[in-house]
This record gives structure tokens, C-alpha cells and sequence, in this order.
């Protein structure tokens, strides 16, 4: 029976050992797997950064983009009143006109 015991005792070392060492080879897989992604994190980190300095550029482009559309669409508002001004006062000078020279 003592035998059996200690059969069993080196059974379960040797299966806590065999466990110990793929946890180990585990880990050393995890370590080298995380620094061959390393370069290509932090390359992605910099390209994020430039994608984000680039949005907020063309965040600031749109806005002054808007903002020029505003005041065009005020300017041709402006435009467009003038014109029909124009058009009225250039319409009754020829009224006045038409009407000076069949009274005369």
C-alpha cells in the first residue's frame, strides 16, 4: 500500500509539473506573441493620431465651409433684391419716359 502511495504522489507531481510547463510555455507564447504586435499597435497608435489631426482639419473646413455658404446665401439674397430694385426703378424711368413723350 505504501508503494501505491507513493505512485500516486509522483503521479500528481509529475502532472503539476507537466501542468507548470505548458502554463510557462504559455506564457512565453503570450510575451513573444505581445512583442511581435507591439510595432504594429504603436503603428496603428500614430496612424490613429494623424486620422484624428486630419478629422478635426477637415471638422474646421466644413465649418468655415458653412459658414461661407451663409453669408453667400445673404450676399445673392442681397443680390436679388437689388436687382428687382433696379428692374422697378429702371421700369418707371421707362414709364415716365413713354408717358413724357406721348404727352409732348
Amino acid at each position: 500500500m505504501n508503494n501505491l502511495d507513493y505512485s500516486s504522489l509522483n503521479s500528481a507531481r509529475a502532472v503539476s509539473n507537466a501542468d507548470d510547463a505548458i502554463r510557462q510555455r504559455e506564457r512565453e507564447q503570450e510575451q513573444k506573441e505581445a512583442q511581435r504586435i507591439a510595432p504594429v499597435a504603436q503603428g496603428i497608435e500614430g496612424i490613429v493620431a494623424q486620422l484624428q489631426n486630419h478629422n478635426k482639419i477637415l471638422q474646421a473646413q466644413v465649418e468655415d465651409a458653412q459658414r461661407e455658404a451663409e453669408v453667400a446665401k445673404k450676399e445673392a439674397k442681397k443680390a436679388k433684391i437689388f436687382s428687382w430694385v433696379s428692374f422697378g426703378v429702371a421700369t418707371l424711368i421707362a414709364l415716365a419716359s413713354l408717358l413724357v413723350s406721348i404727352i409732348k
